[in-house]
């Protein structure tokens, strides 16, 4: 296994780290780069024995997440002079065992481009909150991506070296970075695959970092940016035509004719406002939540043409429903319409507004 290197981001480890470097040892791993992040200097007898073992111990002062360790792990890999063909991520905790790491390895060596993921199966004394976080990241993950994932947040993974110029610049310094690079790998092509390991969690998930609010909100900050813009861009449209609708009744001095149709007409006002309203969707879209870096020009009319697609899409199919089934047009329309609204981002994501120039 001289040609992986096996990379151990650690917060604050105990002897637990020292005893997992014996076993890979044993294993016949014998690269293997520990990630101090800032600890702090009571731990620092923990990576000095790991250095005394034969591993190349690394870190900085200030604690800055795991996804920032992973990735300054990835920058340091030439210190060791070795031209490695993958690296394998795996936790300091316990909760990867050796054998379970060797097998990732033999996997990667099967499949030599593919990323492979150690996926637990959270059967038997697995904590709520674990068990719960992981079924909600494996629909979300697939709704956003369409590719299936069982556990989206595990840390055992073998990266292939053709696909670590990618992965290396994933975003996030933190847990959401494993996120990112899972989408990340499905937005470049880089197929997943997932093996089975063994589930292991020590003293109820004790040692875990994971902070719940803060953690979830940067994994799962782009849809909920996408849904805070089209809240936003709902606002935006139905105030302006109010707006709109009323300036007649405001005594404002307006074209004649421009005057008639706001005043006798719903048509110019809806138009005008969701026109408004569409151009601030787009533009908060590109801008903020997918960060999009290509032209205007190409992109806007995709855009344009996404919006009449869903909407005829959510005419025909509430008309369709509503014949056969009796459950009132406006609960069928508010289903087909949730349905579409999650289709409409995969959309935006997947081909649109897709990371990198058009």
């Amino acid at each position: 296994m001289n040609n992986t290197l096996v990379l151990i981001p650690c917060y604050k480890p105990d002897e637990k780290l020292l005893q997992l470097i014996d076993d890979l040892h044993q294993a016949g791993i014998s690269h293997i780069m520990v990630v101090d992040d800032g600890s702090g200097a009571e731990f620092n007898h923990i990576f000095a024995q790991a250095a005394a073992k034969g591993c190349l111990a690394v870190g900085y002062e200030a604690n800055r997440g795991k996804g920032y360790a992973l990735k300054y792990g990835m920058a340091r890999m030439g210190d060791m002079n070795v031209e490695f063909h993958r690296i394998v991520t795996a936790d300091c905790d316990g909760q990867h065992t050796p054998h379970d790491i060797c097998r990732v390895i033999d996997t990667s060596r099967q499949y030599p481009q593919d990323l492979i993921l150690g996926g637990r199966r959270f059967t038997g004394n697995v904590p709520f909150k674990s068990r719960f976080g992981n079924g909600f990241s494996r629909v979300a993950f697939y709704l956003m991506s369409g590719a299936k994932v069982y556990d989206t947040q595990t840390g055992l993974r073998a990266i292939p070296a053709s696909a670590l110029e990618v992965l290396s610049r994933s975003e996030g310094d933190r847990y959401e970075y494993e996120m990112n690079v899972l989408s990340d790998c499905s937005e470049h092509n880089i197929h997943i695959r997932e093996i089975p390991i063994e589930t292991v969690y020590l003293d109820g998930n004790k040692a875990s970092h994971f902070r719940p609010l803060r953690d979830s909100y940067l994994i799962y900050k782009n849809p909920l940016k996408y849904i805070g813009v089209s809240l936003s861009s709902f606002i935006i449209d139905i105030g302006l035509f109010a707006i709109l609708s009323r300036i007649p009744a405001l005594d404002v001095a307006l074209p004649e004719g421009i005057a008639v149709l706001l005043s006798t007409h719903v048509l110019l006002p809806t138009v005008l406002a969701r026109v408004a309203s569409s151009v601030y969707n787009y533009t908060m879209n590109k801008k903020v939540v997918f960060r999009h870096k290509g032209k205007v020009a190409t992109t806007f009319g995709e855009y344009v043409l996404l919006a009449v697609i869903v909407m005829l899409l959510s005419a025909l199919a509430v008309a369709f429903i509503d014949n056969y089934v009796p459950m009132g047009t406006v609960f069928i329309k508010a289903l087909v319409d949730l349905v579409l609204f999650v289709l409409n981002y995969i959309v935006q994501k997947r081909i649109i507004l897709r990371k990198g120039t058009k």
